[in-house]
Parts: C-alpha cells; sequence; structure tokens
C-alpha cells in the first residue's frame, strides 16, 4: 500500500512529492518548509501534489 511518491526529476531539477489526499492536514506549513529547504539545497524546484 503506497500512500506517497517522491520523485526527482534531474533534467528538470525537480523535486516531486505525491501524498494521497487524507493526508493533506498532515502535510503542514512546517514540512512544507523542509521540502522547500531541501530543494533549495540541491538547486531545484519543489512541487506538491495530492492524489485520490
Amino acid at each position: 500500500m503506497r500512500r506517497g511518491l517522491f520523485v526527482w526529476r534531474p533534467d528538470r531539477r525537480h523535486l516531486e512529492l505525491t501524498i494521497e489526499a487524507r493526508a493533506r492536514p498532515l502535510f503542514g506549513e512546517v514540512a512544507q518548509s523542509r521540502l522547500n529547504a531541501l530543494a533549495r539545497a540541491m538547486s531545484a524546484t519543489a512541487e506538491v501534489r495530492f492524489g485520490e
């Protein structure tokens, strides 16, 4: 059972996190800040998507 997916796209220098919609309340400001910090450290962009 997969709850989420984390993908690194090196050609676009892009991090993509997809998590199921019911986890949205758990993904708050702190989690977003940590993801953005990771992306900055990698000179990349970051995106969060919520699935079904």
